[in-house]
């Protein structure tokens, strides 16, 4: 039975793609580069605590292991979006908002504070007003509440 040229192109295309793909496997992996494998090394694992626990990081595959590295914070900052300037009162309510005698400090938009961890209540709104402490600017070292809108966490 003869194959027409159709019949005959097609077969040596399955024959084609059955070798040609355990091939270019074959070839992919023989041309991957060698790497060494750490599983005959045994594995310790390492924890520390306190003065002397690392803060690890990696830049470029090395490892760098710094002692006593500092633990950042989380800082606040005032931040007013109406006004720009945030007015630390005292008491914490609207009153002294309204009253200068009331007034503690009229901080620009970015003094960093650190919050005290005291909170009041207005009427119908829970927790709206934070006692703060101003630590850097025009107004460092006061204390005063500022509405939670106005505490920005950095």
């Amino acid at each position: 039975m003869g194959l027409i040229n159709r019949e005959k192109l097609n077969f040596w295309g399955a024959v084609a793609s059955i070798v040609g793909v355990p091939l270019a496997i074959v070839l992919y992996w023989a041309t991957q580069p060698m790497t060494a494998s750490s599983q005959s090394q045994p594995r310790t694992s390492v924890s520390t605590t306190g003065d002397q626990s690392p803060a690890i990081g990696s830049s470029g595959g090395d490892v760098i292991i710094h002692y006593n590295a500092p633990v950042k914070e989380k800082g606040y900052v005032l931040r007013n979006v109406k006004y720009g300037a945030t007015l630390l009162v005292d008491p914490p309510d609207f009153a002294g908002m309204n009253d200068p005698k009331h007034h503690g400090c009229l901080a620009p938009a970015g003094t960093p504070v650190r919050p005290t961890g005291r909170k009041a209540d207005t009427n119908q709104i829970k927790d709206y007003w934070r006692e703060v402490t101003v630590i850097a600017g025009d107004c460092a070292g006061k204390d005063g509440w500022v509405a939670s809108e106005n505490l920005s966490g950095e």
